[in-house]
């Protein structure tokens, strides 16, 4: 029963009254154990928070029933060979009767907190902002969730067990393939917790920081996924304001699942009374809105859409978008800062790479700090990551939309140009003696020399498969970036 590492996934449920036995059952250690050992601590070289004599681990055993009666009296047999509860726990551990994890607890007197209701609790997986999230089995299905445990110092919180209704009332609502499944809520000898689908895996942001940034495609892949979920969760009225790579889940079969909505924002809630009226900041600041940071209350859908790009730019990148020491120069530099560019962040970004200079079209879009400039809804967004997957021209709205008027018109006067150049280039004339490319009409326009016109979003900007009005002639991906170096050597002129 040792369990293996994983992370697993969690969200709401709770339990029936604890589990007992009755007297009846109780079996006793026999009297020349007790006698020899019931003195012996069960602490070890490094002690633990108590010590345990091996008649009261045996009592604990009897009254949590975590070995099965047959198995207990196997124990109790050869208890003459063992020496201390300390080496009954080893055997256990080594017998597969007992994890790690349960051999400790049981060793700190406190056997009773592995059980709520019909689970056993098995394994620790991680500690959360409101409480731990543990590994255990459902001992009517003999299934493993996962169940998030809200700690007891949350429990005193007002604040915090809204928060955890919150939740509760979220993934009430939220049944999708890429939104972790809740299975029930409820508390338990004073303990407030949720169960649900336990996933092995691990997230995303502990899978960057062993593997390193991931190539286009997989992140793609998997973001694509996660998308699909945020959008199911956008239709249900409910913001999630906490979008970032730990909060997506990869399981063994690169399956991606969202959870942790602690955060949420829903569409039925009274703003006036609202957990976070005290103008506390909600989420987290490396992939935060610059809207939400203002006002937490107002953050619709377009904040997760800001947090969706931060997230692909850490996929891709293995980088927050801004630096920062503090959170305020955070935020700021979010409200602020000028949004980056892809190209040359990684070797293989190149403005001849088509997918990496459209993905930089899709992240400017996205990481807009205006959300009246974003995508306005993440079916648009799934759009055009799966058309940058595919090889296919993105939305031309997405283009426009991280361009201002004066470099549209800039971007419409080269485009004519080269439109110009593949009409020829289709009658079969050469294009270089009878139709240049005049650069010189680009050269002089008003914009052209303009400061704020980075050599990034030219690159972008051209990135399209472009279609000519008058053979319908499509230029090939190869093309793209013979385009790209024009529109560079336009800027150096």
């Amino acid at each position: 029963m040792e369990s293996s590492p994983a992370l697993g996934v969690f969200i709401v449920n709770a339990l029936s009254p604890e589990h007992g036995i009755a007297d009846s059952q109780r079996l006793t250690v026999p009297s020349e154990s007790r006698k020899k050992h019931e003195s012996t601590p069960a602490c070890g070289p490094s002690p633990v928070n108590r010590c345990i004599s091996l008649e009261q681990l045996i009592h604990q055993l009897q009254e949590t029933s975590l070995l099965p009666p047959g198995e207990l009296n196997q124990l109790l047999a050869g208890l003459p060979q063992l020496t201390s509860a300390e080496a009954v726990c080893d055997d256990l551990v080594s017998r597969g009767q007992l994890t790690r994890f349960q051999a400790k607890i049981i060793q700190q007197g406190k056997a009773r907190s592995l059980l709520l209701g019909q689970y056993t609790v098995i394994d620790r997986i991680g500690q959360g902002g409101m409480g731990l999230i543990v590994k255990a089995i459902d001992r009517k299905t003999q299934g493993i969730v996962a169940i998030k445990v809200l700690t007891h110092t949350a429990v005193r919180s007002p604040e915090t067990l809204k928060r955890f209704q919150r939740e509760i009332t979220a993934a009430a609502r939220l049944k999708h393939p890429n939104i972790v499944e809740a299975f029930d809520a409820d508390q338990a000898n004073g303990s407030h917790f949720m169960v649900m689908e336990y996933l092995a895996g691990e997230n995303l942001a502990s899978l960057i920081r062993h593997k390193g940034p991931l190539p286009i495609p997989l992140a793609l892949h998997y973001l694509l996924q996660a998308g699909r979920g945020l959008a199911f969760a956008h239709t249900q009225g409910i913001v999630h304001r906490d979008i970032k790579p730990a909060n997506l889940l990869v399981d063994d079969k690169g399956g991606v699942k969202i959870l942790d909505f602690g955060l949420a924002r829903l569409d039925c809630e009274d703003e006036r009374t609202d957990i976070t009226q005290s103008g506390q900041i909600m989420g987290t600041v490396d992939f935060m809105a610059p809207e939400q940071a203002l006002n937490t209350h107002t953050a619709d859908h377009r904040a997760d859409i800001y947090s969706f790009g931060c997230t692909l730019w850490f996929l891709l990148t293995g980088k927050m978008l801004y630096g920062g020491e503090t959170s305020m120069e955070k935020l700021l530099a979010h409200r602020e800062q000028p949004i980056p560019s892809l190209m040359w962040t990684r070797g293989d970004f190149q403005p001849n790479h088509l997918q990496a200079v459209t993905l930089d079209v899709i992240l400017h879009h996205m990481l807009s700090k205006r959300p009246d400039q974003r995508y306005q809804s993440m079916e648009a967004v799934l759009a055009d990551l799966q058309a940058c997957l595919t090889g296919q021209p993105i939305s031309e709205t997405t283009y426009r939309s991280v361009q201002s008027p004066e470099q549209n018109a800039l971007l419409s006067s080269f485009l004519t140009q080269l439109s110009h150049e593949a009409d020829c280039t289709a009658s079969g004339v050469r294009a270089s003696v009878t139709c240049p490319l005049d650069l010189d009409v680009l050269r002089e326009h008003p914009t052209a020399s303009n400061g704020d016109l980075d050599s990034a979003i030219i690159s972008t900007m051209i990135a399209p498969v472009i279609k000519t009005s008058a053979g319908g002639l499509e230029w090939k991906t190869w093309t793209v970036g013979i385009l790209v170096l024009l529109a560079y050597a336009l800027l150096s002129l």
